[in-house]
């Protein structure tokens, strides 16, 4: 292999799939624009397992540096002064799970999450019946494992309907986003009231917007840009949810005010944990659903404002292609929540003790 051919693969590298050049010392050569590897560092103490020079043949290891780890496969190649040399794919741990995701990675998982969530109806349900029976309609210890069923459900849930999404192919229907984007903040504001948070419709004025997807993805995307405008603003704001069109897309944006609870504010009080939201499940879902519809999704935070956009490809009602859905079902909530129950009650839980918590802040002071 000729150096101007190892350059010219080095110099393909990118932010998200890096690449780097080492000699046979595992000395960096050349590392182009986008490492976190630079030219001068030693590869060696960074491995998690300790590599036998000279390698004879592909290699993958783990890289630790600077509080994270990477995956790295490290290709032998020849100089053409014959000398040994090594081009290092690094790839960080998010990129390998959606790399996992386009292959049967997760397969049997879904299959694991499916009976978990079919065990958490049975749980949803014995807990009905004790609420039922004569004297346990309000008990804090039913309301705690109440509490705790929720938030199992939240993570479940997500996971479950990521994964079923990847594996399982979905019945494409021709349906309204605007008209399901509607529904569903009538739906979620429906259970927010009790913690005094809303999200805002803001509809196009031109009628029905259509798209070909899979509506039940549609919903399970849509909710989960709905919780995480919620989940990261301040309680005394709105996000809003808009549809509309542009050009031959349907643009779904979410905008909020942009709040990013600490550690330190959980340390304080704030029993909640956001697991599927920084396991990258939520926003996985969402960019499952829009690139399996071959549109695309945006992220933008500027000054204090986070939006996200989702631009899916405009449908027509004559595409013959299409099957028409004109109403996604909205399942009420029984005694087993749904999703938008599941997604929106995590929301009310953390503000309902928030509004709690600042009472208890108030009587105190008054008091003194």
């Amino acid at each position: 292999m000729g150096k101007n051919i190892i350059m010219d693969v080095i110099r393909s590298s990118t932010a998200e799939r890096p690449l780097i050049l080492l000699d046979s010392r595992f000395d960096c050569i050349y590392s182009g624009n986008y490492n976190i590897i630079k030219p001068g560092m030693n590869l060696m103490p960074m491995l998690r397992n300790r590599l036998v020079l000279p390698l004879r043949r592909v290699c993958e290891d783990a890289v630790f540096h600077k509080g994270r780890f990477y995956c790295v496969r490290l290709i032998p190649v020849r100089t053409p002064e014959n000398e040994r040399a090594y081009i290092g794919e690094l790839i960080d741990t998010k990129n390998v799970v959606r790399m996992g995701d386009k292959t049967d990675f997760g397969a049997e998982q879904l299959l694991e999450y499916g009976n978990m969530q079919h065990k958490l109806a049975g749980l949803w349900q014995c807990l009905a019946s004790l609420r039922n029976e004569k004297g346990m309609g309000a008990s804090e210890h039913l309301d705690r494992m109440e509490e705790l069923l929720y938030s199992f459900s939240d993570i479940i849930a997500n996971k479950h309907e990521l994964l079923d999404a990847i594996y399982n192919e979905k019945n494409h229907t021709l349906f309204d986003v605007h008209g399901l984007c509607d529904r569903l903040c009538v739906r979620c504001n429906a259970v927010l009231a009790k913690c005094g948070r809303s999200i805002e419709f803001i509809g196009s004025d031109g009628g029905p917007l259509y798209v070909h997807q899979s509506s039940r993805l549609a919903v399970v995307a849509l909710v989960n840009a709905i919780q995480n405008a919620l989940l990261y603003s301040p309680s005394d704001t709105v996000p809003t949810l808009m549809a509309f069109a542009e050009d031959s897309y349907v643009v779904v944006r979410t905008t909020n005010e942009n709040l990013m609870h600490t550690e330190q504010e959980f340390a304080n009080g704030k029993d909640i944990e956001f697991n599927d939201q920084r396991a990258d499940s939520g926003m996985s879902v969402i960019r499952t659903f829009v690139e399996s519809a071959g549109g695309r999704m945006t992220c933008e935070n500027d000054n204090g404002r986070f939006t996200l956009e989702l631009r899916l490809p405009a449908a027509t009602v004559d595409d013959p292609e299409c099957c028409f859905e004109r109403e996604i079902s909205m399942q009420a909530y029984s005694c087993v929540p749904d999703f938008v129950q599941i997604k929106m009650n995590r929301v009310a839980e953390l503000f309902s003790k928030d509004e709690m918590t600042e009472n208890v802040q108030d009587a105190v002071t008054h008091s003194s």
